[in-house]
């Protein structure tokens, strides 16, 4: 693409703007500014060309901006609903997460919903809007939240107390669930909760449901009691994983016993394994009395579904529960 002088000095002073602005912002990749700068030019000039057919369109955007077709089409599918740039630009879960916890104190419209989720979406307005719209019409489609109109003005609304965002059919939520876990794991604060309990199959998976859900009871009480509190609070992760492991002798090291359970959520679904994430905004103190209050349960729980079972038909599971702060994985992250 050719431009004047003029206007090369304009492109120039521009981008030295935003740079200036990314560079107090922490944001150094050269080649992440160079791909978000092509998926910016082919989606305004997708735009400039929206009353054309799809083809018709690509091939427009070929003339105005010199690539091939080949690389047209690649770029218009990572940016097709925004989906397939999701975990490099946009953190859909993390919005997810923010949009049930302010639908929970009461119904909003887009606009509100922005106005408490737009610091997660790193874009000019009318693209953080566009972003929302995708994300919002998503949870509605799957009915993790609910849409009315009233008057023309639409808000959205959950009737939960906690929404679960885990889809077994989403591939790339369950990769991206995966790298989580690991991820938290690599960052586990204190020692982790390990135990090993003889138990039937079905004894197994109340086991592992009674203690997700203690987990998401004890943390959302305690993320509310310290936003009432307007207490100063920092993100931290929870992970709790378990899976059977009938063919060992003697339990296997942690990290072996991650990787089973990772095995049998991804080789078999409908296996009786359990693989969660769970962060909330807590202050230490909060978060380190989830962390006691669950391990407490699991241990105490798992023992009495271990002398109430059949022991003839008990296989032993696995159980691990552990504790990260999200902070100290980003700052790692970032170096």
């Amino acid at each position: 693409m050719q431009v004047r002088d003029n206007e090369t000095q304009l492109l120039y002073g521009l981008f030295q703007g935003i740079c200036t602005w990314a560079m107090e912002k922490g944001y150094k990749d050269i080649s992440g500014m160079k791909n978000l700068l092509k998926l910016a030019m082919v989606d305004t000039c997708r735009q400039k060309h929206a009353d054309k057919s799809s083809f018709a369109t690509q091939m427009a955007i070929v003339t105005d901006l010199g690539i091939s077709l080949r690389n047209v089409q690649y770029t218009l599918k990572r940016l097709e609903d925004l989906k397939d740039i999701s975990s490099d630009y946009v953190k859909i879960r993390e919005i997810q997460k923010e949009i049930t916890v302010t639908l929970l104190r009461a119904p909003q419209t887009d606009e509100e919903i922005l106005a408490e989720v737009s610091y997660l979406i790193h874009a000019p307005h009318d693209l953080q809007k566009r972003t929302l719209r995708t994300i919002l019409t998503d949870m509605v489609q799957k009915g993790v939240i609910t849409a009315e109109v009233e008057d023309g003005i639409t808000s959205y609304k959950t009737e939960k107390s906690h929404v679960d965002l885990f889809d077994m059919t989403d591939l790339s939520a369950r990769v991206s669930g995966l790298l989580t876990h690991i991820d938290v794991f690599n960052h586990t604060v204190g020692k982790p909760v390990y135990k090993t309990f003889q138990l039937e199959e079905d004894q197994a998976r109340g086991l592992q449901t009674a203690i997700n859900e203690f987990l998401r009871g004890t943390g959302n009480a305690l993320e509310h009691e310290c936003r009432e509190a307007k207490e100063v609070t920092k993100p931290y992760y929870f992970y709790l994983g378990s899976a059977p492991v009938p063919e060992m002798e003697h339990p296997p090291p942690l990290p072996d016993a991650i990787l089973k359970v990772v095995q049998a959520r991804f080789a078999d679904p409908e296996s009786a394994s359990l693989l969660r994430n769970h962060w909330y905004q807590l202050t230490p103190a909060s978060a380190k009395a989830v962390f006691n209050e669950v391990s407490s349960f699991l241990k105490r729980e798992g023992v009495s579904a271990m002398n109430n079972g059949n022991a003839a038909k008990n296989d032993p599971f696995v159980f691990y529960f552990g504790m990260a702060d999200r902070q100290l994985m980003k700052s790692e992250e970032e170096i």
